[in-house]
């Protein structure tokens, strides 16, 4: 997790040994009461993925050619914590499928 020019990202750690080949990404505000999905894509199933090299991101609501966006990147408002998943379709058994990272949101909109 990081953030980049005020939004939060998502990022594949530098120390990686592989490129990560991204099939969906997701992003969660979890609250008390419930949690609620605030920016979600998904690859189509004949596009090219998006591929992160090691120390890349992928920052909150960017819009990715071949990807759907199954929910719309929101304004994150709400106080609280936030969980993005990053998704990759596994090769070989081997091989790492996600990445997770958390933040969370202050009061006046400060990333924490």
């Amino acid at each position: 997790m990081s953030v980049i020019e005020g939004a939060p990202a998502i990022c594949v750690p530098a120390g990686a040994k592989k490129n990560f080949s991204v099939k969906s990404v997701r992003l969660i505000h979890e609250s008390r009461a419930d949690a609620k999905l605030v920016w979600s894509i998904s690859a189509l199933p004949a596009s090219q993925r998006f591929v992160l090299r090691p120390g890349q991101c992928l920052l909150h609501g960017t819009d990715l050619a071949g990807y759907t966006q199954d929910v719309p990147p929101s304004a994150l408002t709400e106080v609280g914590r936030y969980t993005f998943r990053l998704n990759a379709v596994a090769v070989k058994r081997s091989d790492l499928i996600s990445y997770l990272g958390s933040f969370c949101l202050r009061s006046r909109g400060s990333v924490c």
